[in-house]
């Protein structure tokens, strides 16, 4: 099962209100606007269900693909495009950073801080982790908090 479907139904599982999943033509809009290639399990996640809207067990909302396509959701910078994907209680941006290639997950505060290697090293966190694992994971500054995909 993918990484993808797994949060998928970890959503359906823990009650998580979300919504039917996106169409191609809005992430296919959403690269166009901003330049870049969504890696394969980012477009799968939103295809399945796009975002969340309500909190999960993480306290992360998960944006709607119609939302991944507005401009203001995205900075560019020498790091590339970082693509805000998610809030985290209500006030913090994850983004996905990607150049030519995925270039991870970061939170976005005074400056982007590097939370995973991969969008799939982040899924495989958000899922392997307990609630209050994750928010210390989410409150540390970069990626030797964990999310860097290293086993």
């Amino acid at each position: 099962m993918s990484l993808a479907q797994r949060v998928a139904d970890r959503w359906e599982e823990d009650g998580v209100a979300w919504d039917a999943g996106a169409d191609a033509e809005l992430l296919d809009e959403a690269e166009r606007v901003h330049g870049v290639q969504l890696p394969p399990s980012f477009r799968e996640l939103w295809r399945l269900r796009d975002g969340t809207t309500a909190p999960d067990r993480h306290w992360l909302i998960f944006m709607q693909a119609s939302d991944l396509a507005q401009p203001l959701y995205a900075t560019r910078g020498p790091e590339g495009v970082a693509l805000i994907f998610a809030d985290w209680r209500q006030g913090t941006a994850l983004a996905l950073r990607l150049g030519p290639e995925d270039r991870g997950v970061v939170r976005i505060e005074d400056a982007p801080r590097l939370l995973a290697a991969s969008f799939d090293a982040f899924l495989e966190t958000y899922l392997r982790e307990a609630p209050d694992d994750f928010t210390q994971l989410l409150r540390r500054s970069d990626a030797a908090a964990g999310m860097d995909g290293a086993s």
